[in-house]
């Protein structure tokens, strides 16, 4: 197999899933802790349900971790500083 082939062919492979919507993410906030010129607190994680049926997968803005959410599983623990960001979009809720 030549090489310009081997190359489309893994192209093709790391390529995601049609049915994945990949939203972008928002720009990240500033720390409340940074803002105020104190230390930053140890990270903890919030809920946050996705009000949505279609899948798809974002980056937490300030983390830059990944995180996937479908109709199957709506409700994800996300990084606290990722939260704001994501609910933001309107496409989450935080869950109490």
């Amino acid at each position: 197999m030549c090489c310009g082939k081997g190359r489309a062919a893994l192209a093709a492979a790391a390529a995601p899933p049609a049915d994945l919507y990949v939203a972008p993410a928002p720009p990240p906030p500033a720390p409340a802790a940074a803002r105020e010129g104190r230390p930053a607190a140890a990270p903890t994680t919030v809920r946050v349900r996705y009000t949505h049926q279609r899948r798809v997968r974002v980056s937490g803005p300030a983390s830059g971790r990944a995180y996937e959410f479908s109709a199957a599983a709506p409700v994800q623990s996300v990084d606290h500083r990722d939260a704001e960001g994501l609910v933001g979009t309107g496409f989450f809720r935080r869950v109490y």
